[in-house]
């Protein structure tokens, strides 16, 4: 057995007539979760009917048809909208008894918030509940004709003068570790995941230039070069920042 080029091994199996997909980072770990899965079946822990709950069946939907299947980026998405949207309003209703309006008012109340996360959100209901209707847990698909809510569009924001002086001045305090941290955003234009990749090494303090090559790649614990050249640039660092880098070294 090899493992797909997401780095997964992945096993597809029926049992009673239906079909299962797992995935695990090892061959072992495979095998493990293989029988492991074969004992729930048996002893009917791990069946889903229409009398599940949405958070039952959420978590096989998940375990069984996302993880593994899409980067870590993606399906910490689908955890994050069903941990913190879907599973709050409905994951106590037993499946059969979601109806579209319970959906609807999720989206409804999200109305105003950004396209992305509105969007994102839609789509993950569309997922698990179409998955659960062909899978014929249910015999009907609530979520088919869902509709967006009025949302927002746009590119994000610079911080106004007044919001970046009121951020500093809570940095300037150093208080808390992210102090140095936000300096270095706001001072050197830096994205989070090039400070992610940042090492002293990479300061130049006797010119007071800061190397920016790499970044850490969103969504995962990689660290890898700039996605363009554009991206490798020396910056100048400001004095009152260059002192406290120059403290936090010693």
């Amino acid at each position: 057995m090899k493992p797909r080029a997401d780095g997964y091994y992945h096993k597809n199996f029926t049992y009673e007539g239906r079909r299962y997909h797992i995935s695990a980072p090892t061959e072992k770990e495979l095998m493990i979760k293989y029988g492991k899965m074969l004992q729930q079946l048996a002893d009917g822990s791990l069946l889903i009917n229409q009398n599940s709950t949405v958070a039952q069946w959420a978590e096989v939907w998940l375990e069984t048809y996302k993880k593994g299947n899409m980067t870590d980026k993606s399906f910490l998405t689908y955890q994050e909208k069903l941990d913190g949207y879907v599973l709050p309003a409905i994951g106590r209703m037993k499946m059969k008894d979601v109806r579209e309006p319970n959906l609807q008012r999720i989206l409804n109340d999200e109305r105003g918030r950004s396209f992305s996360h509105v969007s994102k959100l839609r789509m993950v209901i569309r997922g698990m509940f179409a998955r659960a209707y062909s899978a014929g847990i249910i015999n009907r698909d609530p979520a088919a004709n869902l509709v967006l809510p009025k949302t927002t569009k746009g590119t994000h924001r610079k911080l106004t003068e007044r919001e970046r002086a009121a951020v500093l001045a809570v940095a300037d305090r150093d208080e808390h570790n992210a102090c140095l941290w936000v300096k270095l955003m706001l001072y050197c234009g830096l994205r989070p995941g090039e400070t992610a990749a940042l090492q002293w090494k990479d300061i130049d303090f006797k010119r007071g230039i800061l190397h920016v090559t790499k970044a850490k790649e969103s969504g995962k614990n990689v660290i890898k070069s700039t996605k363009t050249e554009a991206g490798h640039r020396d910056i100048p660092i400001p004095d009152a920042l260059l002192e406290d880098l120059k403290r936090k070294q010693r």
